[in-house]
């Protein structure tokens, strides 16, 4: 009899806490929270913290960066994702990484 492998789930190894923000921030503080808070990706969420999109450091880059336009004057509605593909922090590990890979995305909010 081989051993069983033990199945990781999202939750095991996903950063906590995520960092959220209102759609009406603007690029400048996102930009600021991302350095502050060590992360790659912020989640847009509205009043009742519900996901409403995403955006990254490549988002920065390509939408406003990229086009010469001022971060201060940038919102976070402006330049996410919306609707963005998400797995909740019960799902194995490998269903994430999979959905992820399939998508071709690089951040992937995690619910609870």
């Amino acid at each position: 009899m081989s051993a069983s492998v033990p199945k990781y789930l999202v939750r095991d190894v996903m950063r906590t806490p995520t960092v959220n923000v209102l759609p009406t921030k603007s690029v400048s503080e996102i930009a600021r929270l991302m350095i502050d808070k060590d992360v790659g990706s912020i989640l847009v969420v509205d009043e009742e913290g519900n996901l409403l999109g995403i955006i990254t450091k490549t988002d920065i880059v390509r939408e406003v960066v990229a086009k010469g336009l001022s971060s201060l004057n940038i919102n976070a509605s402006q330049i996410m994702t919306k609707n963005p593909y998400y797995a909740f922090d019960d799902v194995p590990l490998e269903e994430a990484a999979s959905l992820m890979g399939s998508k071709g995305v690089g951040h992937l909010p995690i619910l609870d």
